[in-house]
């Protein structure tokens, strides 16, 4: 009864640009799509072709939009299949407009120029959208930026925020004493990696 719609196509309609949702809720024909900046489409992708993720984007924001625009780098294509879909619950709840925004939302955006740049370099790739511009704008207000680079720091990176393959420093706390410092114990053995 037209109850389906795209994952927050109202909110953020680039996050599915790229996989064309109205023309998936009408088809039964597979068919390929052309990768658009912004969108971060939900992937089936082997592990042989798949890039690891970008661990600089922790908490809230740009880990899908980062990793398919990478994968359209790579010259990877989009390949839609009508047959296959996700459900995301409890993401509409009555009189509350969107429930996945929230307010450190810029952290991941302080990461993207140097991701940007990085990538930039390794594919001679770059894609950029009007909005991507505007945020870029917002972000360098609430982080202004430092150094000779003239460009935000990543926070992530700055305050050494951790996940993934990498291992935080460890700090001990005891009452009435300095913290003691341990060394980084270097990479999580396989089994771990969270």
């Amino acid at each position: 009864k037209n109850r389906a719609w795209g994952f927050a196509s109202r909110q953020y309609p680039m996050g599915h640009a790229c996989d064309e949702t109205e023309r998936w809720l009408r088809t039964s024909s597979p068919y390929n799509a052309t990768y658009r900046f912004g969108c971060e489409p939900y992937l089936l992708i082997s592990r042989r072709y798949a890039p690891r993720y970008a661990e600089t984007f922790v908490g809230y924001g740009k880990d899908r939009v980062s990793y398919s625009y990478e994968l359209a780098a790579r010259g990877m294509l989009l390949h839609v299949q009508p047959a296959l879909f996700l459900t995301h619950y409890r993401t509409v709840q009555p009189g509350v407009d969107y429930v996945h925004a929230p307010d450190d939302w810029m952290v991941g955006e302080t990461c993207w120029p140097d991701f940007r740049d990085r990538i930039k370099r390794r594919y001679r790739f770059e894609a950029v959208g009007c909005s991507q511009q505007i945020i870029d704008r917002q972000v360098a207000r609430a982080f202004p930026p430092s150094g000779d680079s003239g460009q935000t720091r990543c926070i992530s990176t700055a305050e050494r925020l951790c996940v993934g393959s990498c291992r935080p420093e460890t700090v001990i706390f005891a009452p009435g004493r300095s913290p003691k410092h341990l060394p980084h114990a270097g990479r999580l053995p396989r089994a771990e990696v969270l």
